[in-house]
């Protein structure tokens, strides 16, 4: 009798450790989409109000730029400065392409007159790198329903877009800036590409 409720006690041991690790990685990932969005949402507001400084704080080839004067220290505030205003050109001169895979085409893409929901996040290894150092390197992948409420602010991509789905991937700062986090601004999830889901695109 005693070996049966040992093993009954075992077991519901087991069972209450396998419940509280299940809860506490549900919680991680909870936490985890939720930092996402909220970078996301950071950046599409930043995009929509022209607020370059927050733009180029969780753009990720703005920050990757960064990363690599931290090994020039002294030379690192007049070379932020630069890269800051190299970007900031380049954000201005911008056109819509029809790669809109290119840098700062989001600024064409996310516009005030637009409601926008995500549908899914994925998270997803990094393979457009093949050679990068950050070998285990997970980004994430999202689908971003959007709609466009006024034709005339609409994106004008061959046609008046009406209705769409992003497909818009993030990458975490710890990929990119390998230094001090409170020097670069803090841990946060930073923009890397859009792209439209085949079939989804819709014009007015």
């Amino acid at each position: 009798m005693k070996s049966i409720n040992n093993k009954k006690r075992i077991l519901i041991i087991l069972a209450v450790l396998i419940a509280v690790i299940l809860t506490a990685f549900l919680l991680a990932s909870k936490g985890k989409e939720r930092a996402i969005k909220k970078s996301l949402d950071t950046y599409i507001n930043a995009i929509v109000n022209k607020d370059f400084d927050t733009i180029f704080k969780y753009h990720a080839h703005s920050q990757r730029r960064i990363a690599v004067t931290t090994k020039y220290p002294e030379t690192m505030e007049a070379q932020i400065k630069e890269i800051y205003k190299e970007q900031k050109d380049l954000y201005e001169e911008a056109k819509l392409m029809d790669n809109i895979k290119e840098f700062w085409s989001e600024k064409f893409l996310m516009v005030k007159d637009m409601k926008y929901r995500i549908n899914k996040i994925e998270m997803v290894r990094d393979i457009e790198n093949p050679t990068s150092p950050i070998r285990e390197r997970i980004d994430a992948l999202m689908e971003v329903e959007v709609e466009y409420t006024n034709i005339d602010m609409a994106p004008n991509f061959h046609e008046r877009i009406k209705s769409v789905i992003y497909l818009v991937r993030m990458v975490h700062s710890k990929n990119v800036i390998r230094s001090s986090f409170e020097e670069m601004g803090g841990k946060r999830w930073l923009f890397k590409s859009i792209d439209i889901k085949e079939g989804s695109l819709k014009y007015w």
